[in-house]
């Protein structure tokens, strides 16, 4: 009886270790961001304040890397979508007008904001972003590859809705990340969503020195209980 509960005991510390390791892993898998500063560095920043004052009308292809010399090109699934900068309502969320400087928006409930990256893939992408909430269907973020497919998605009036009661060019990052660049597009979708300062990164993630301890030690729990078990079924 000692022996099984001492096996039983050694089973769950093996179990605690390897959530303890799944955890840090992770961290460098694909996330939702909601903080730029953990997005992998360096980063480059599109800020849209070549456009406006004013907004210009439609749905695309525009593009707006040049200043930061990438080829992005962004484009919108409706056709009275606004890239610029002028008064734009969120609803209960306020307002954003040229106080924000230049800026992408929607302009309605249902749709796309789609920002291309021809250039080359990046693996982390993200932005300032607000939107109407109530006003169509969730909010969601998503990175694609070439093909369109979906790589990542997130409803973020769910995971990590965003709430600026009367603002005034309020909001908030929210992004995604993926262990290798394999992003070609961006997407952001519905009520009336408004992204400025689209923020990405090319640079693939390493994990930190706590994490790498994480994941080592996960590695030597799972040899460990491998030749514990091969031990004492040999014993037995």
């Amino acid at each position: 009886m000692r022996i099984k509960n001492r096996f039983h005991l050694f089973v769950l510390c093996i179990s605690l270790m390897l959530l303890l390791g799944f955890a840090a892993v992770s961290r460098v898998c694909a996330a939702l961001v909601t903080n730029s500063g953990a997005m992998p560095s360096p980063t480059d920043v599109v800020t849209f304040d070549n456009f406006g004052p004013g907004f210009t009308v439609g749905s695309g292809p525009q593009q707006v890397g040049t200043p930061i010399g990438e080829d992005i090109v962004w484009t919108t699934t409706y056709s009275s979508s606004v890239i610029g900068c002028g008064g734009y309502l969120l609803g209960s969320n306020g307002y954003w007008n040229c106080g924000k400087a230049g800026h992408t928006g929607l302009s309605t409930g249902s749709g796309d904001m789609i920002f291309t990256f021809n250039s080359g893939l990046v693996n982390s992408v993200g932005g300032f972003i607000n939107y109407a909430p109530g006003k169509g269907s969730n909010v969601v973020i998503s990175a694609h590859a070439c093909t369109g497919a979906v790589l990542e998605s997130y409803d973020i009036t769910v995971a990590a809705p965003i709430s600026t009661p009367s603002g005034v060019n309020a909001g908030a990052f929210r992004g995604i990340t993926r262990p290798s660049a394999d992003i070609c597009q961006f997407r952001v979708s519905n009520q009336y969503v408004v992204l400025d300062d689209l923020t990405f990164s090319e640079a693939a993630q390493v994990p930190n020195l706590n994490e790498w301890g994480m994941i080592i030690f996960m590695a030597l729990a799972g040899l460990s209980s491998v030749y514990y078990l091969r031990r004492n079924k040999i014993k037995g």
